[in-house]
């Protein structure tokens, strides 16, 4: 399974930036090592994977706009290698929603809390976001859930509300409802630079207004930075997001073995 994953930055005035990374299984043993770069939007990156390849497609964007073009260059790129028979597939394999259960999906995204290296540990949880899984039956007659019933829209969950976080505590709620985001606090330190980051995780990608996620693509964003100098700020990024990348692939092969 390969993953797809993005990270979001934002400065006041708000200016987004992101960076998300595509894998493409390659099946050939072999592949000449190849770089894709427009204007620093798209990059393409071969790397060992098992017996194979996999490329790494890391886009960055400013814009709707150059969002837009990452897109057509990342499908540029799959149909190339595709056409040349390095890949199986053009498109990359992400995280999607219905790889889960509702129980499986929740120890997923709390097993991005086991993180602790001496580069990056996990802290503290923050807000996360259930919806009510209206085709799983009746909820226990317990007062402590029972004020989800009727609910159809996104319910919001402060971390501090422990009138509420037992949610993601105790496995017998666990199908009654989506975790669909979640929100956490690690703290870094990566060489002199140290300090706390926050991380949304997120499925993304939905088009209606209802609460069907299916089809929703598993990714994260970085939320929150402290002061910086500009250089170490974009070294410290990169860091994040290549640890953050790496907790979630253990995370899923831990849950999807």
């Amino acid at each position: 399974m390969g993953h797809q994953g993005a990270k979001t930055e934002g400065n006041s005035p708000r200016t987004t930036r992101s960076e998300a990374k595509n894998a493409i299984k390659v099946e050939s043993p072999s592949l000449i090592r190849a770089r894709n770069r427009s204007a620093g939007i798209c990059s393409a990156l071969p790397k060992q994977s098992g017996n194979g390849l996999e490329i790494e497609v890391n886009k960055s964007r400013t814009s709707q706009d150059t969002n837009k073009l990452n897109d057509v260059i990342t499908s540029a790129i799959g149909k190339f290698c595709k056409s040349k028979g390095i890949t199986t597939d053009e498109k990359p394999e992400s995280i999607l929603f219905d790889d889960f259960t509702n129980s499986e999906r929740i120890r997923f995204f709390l097993q991005l809390t086991s993180v602790n290296t001496p580069e990056l540990s996990f802290k503290e949880i923050g807000d996360f976001e259930i919806i009510r899984d209206q085709e799983a039956g009746a909820l226990p007659k317990e007062e402590r859930i029972e004020w989800m019933e009727g609910h159809v829209n996104k319910i919001q969950i402060k971390g501090s509300d422990l009138g509420k976080v037992f949610l993601l505590k105790e496995e017998s709620y666990y199908q009654y409802y989506y975790l669909i985001k979640m929100t956490a606090t690690y703290a870094f330190k990566f060489g002199a630079n140290a300090g706390d980051c926050g991380i949304e995780f997120a499925f993304s990608g939905k088009t209606s207004r209802d609460d069907n996620y299916s089809g929703t693509v598993f990714d994260f964003s970085i939320e929150r930075l402290p002061r910086l100098e500009e250089g170490s700020k974009n070294r410290v990024r990169k860091d994040i997001i290549q640890k953050i990348q790496a907790a979630i692939d253990v995370a899923f092969k831990h849950v999807k073995p």
